[in-house]
């Protein structure tokens, strides 16, 4: 009984992003059709995570089937997004 009360209280702790992940969602226009394209795999954890790194994001384009690595531009504007 005694565990299960420990187990509640520390679950009002936890912060809302613990229980949740925050997604996050930005535009990187595809190289090959130009086209504006909507990211959204992404958690706002993640991004901060491939940010601090220098990992490459990568965006997707529905209508070419096709990955690509984000350019520096988008980086920046995506850390000026948080404030990072």
């Amino acid at each position: 009984m005694r565990a299960i009360s420990a187990r509640n209280d520390a679950a009002r702790w936890l912060s809302g992003s613990a229980l949740a992940p925050e997604p996050a969602s930005f535009t990187s226009i595809c190289p090959q059709c130009r086209s504006e394209q909507l990211q959204r795999g992404f958690t706002r954890a993640e991004l901060l995570r491939l940010l601090d790194g220098g990992h490459v994001i990568e965006a997707y384009c529905v209508g070419c089937f096709q990955f690509w690595p984000i350019d520096r531009a988008a980086r920046s504007a995506l850390a000026r997004e948080f404030e990072y």
